[in-house]
């Protein structure tokens, strides 16, 4: 992730001056610290930061730059300026607190998640999922993936668990009703195969789609149960209250008589600062459903297509 501190950085306004003018090197070098300052004061979150593109440009105007040179550096520095002042806003505008947690309807809880989910761009995460097939619970599986929200794609790797070692493509650009995959072991001797989401294959282990997987599509699975459990009244909300780390947890309940629904209760655990949920866990009369544990690991990656290609997978 490119954090605040990198962004607001004035060298590659710096470096695009001085590559106009080697004359100008000196004076602009005089600037530095005055537009360092300047970005600094917008990491912090305060209002001086605008004021500083005008100083800036005062000061090497003074300093004998150019007109066009100095503009040029000036807009170089904004532009890591409007940067900053983006992903500082998002940060303040997706962090939640318990107190509205505790009043918050469903329908603008994950309005709230969609937003902070948007604002991730391309992302990184790790996933400790274990679910109930066919009545069993198997054991949970660690796994690493990059997602693209538009057009969908996600690349995921087994780090952990009986599918260590798998790899698997999704790319709705490429092939929306195939994946591609690649086994451990003896069975990826074969090299990896294109299959289809439903082919049966691919549900030995677990009852979700690749396409399920990832904040955004997370959100819509809580969404879908919500909506199915409105007619019958609707899910009842038991706050738990702040867990050890500083997260929301919550569990919902669904009403008697809501049919389709995935799980008869959900219990999420929620992300303050993020302004999201990052686990899952669901419940029936038989026990365990599925559990989802999501931790971001990067964000805003800003990924080439070429990235969830096969061959930029190495499928």
């Amino acid at each position: 992730m490119k954090g605040v501190a990198e962004s607001t950085g004035g060298g590659a306004g710096f470096a695009a001056a001085d590559a106009e003018t080697d004359a100008d090197g000196a004076a602009l070098a005089t600037a530095t610290t005055e537009a360092d300052a300047t970005a600094d004061a917008l990491a912090n979150g305060t209002s001086t930061a605008r004021a500083g593109s005008s100083v800036a440009l005062s000061l090497w105007h003074a300093a004998g730059l150019t007109p066009s040179t100095a503009a040029k550096a000036v807009s170089h520095a904004s532009r890591d300026l409007d940067i900053a002042a983006h992903h500082t806003m998002w940060m303040m505008s997706a962090t939640l607190d318990a107190e509205s947690l505790r009043t918050m309807s469903t329908e603008a809880l994950l309005a709230h998640a969609r937003e902070a989910v948007a604002n991730l761009g391309d992302y990184r995460v790790r996933l400790v999922k274990q679910e109930r097939v066919k009545g069993k619970v198997l054991p949970a599986q660690t796994l690493e993936a990059t997602v693209r929200a538009r057009p969908p794609a996600i690349r995921i790797e087994f780090r952990a668990g009986p599918a260590a070692g798998r790899k698997l493509l999704y790319n709705a650009a490429l092939r929306p009703g195939e994946m591609r995959v690649r086994e451990p072991g003896l069975l990826g001797m074969a090299g990896a195969l294109w299959i289809g989401h439903d082919n049966p294959l691919t549900r030995a282990d677990t009852n979700r789609r690749v396409t399920d997987l990832g904040f955004g599509p997370f959100i819509d699975l809580l969404a879908r149960d919500f909506e199915l459990a409105r007619p019958a009244g609707g899910h009842t909300q038991r706050d738990a209250g702040l867990d050890a780390a500083g997260r929301w947890v919550v569990t919902f309940v669904a009403p008697t008589g809501a049919r389709g629904l995935s799980a008869e209760t959900a219990k999420l655990t929620i992300d303050l600062a993020l302004g999201m949920p990052i686990v899952l866990e669901s419940r029936d009369a038989n026990g365990l459903v599925e559990s989802y544990r999501y931790e971001l690991l990067d964000q805003q990656l800003n990924l080439k297509d070429e990235v969830f290609t096969p061959e930029g997978a190495g499928l």
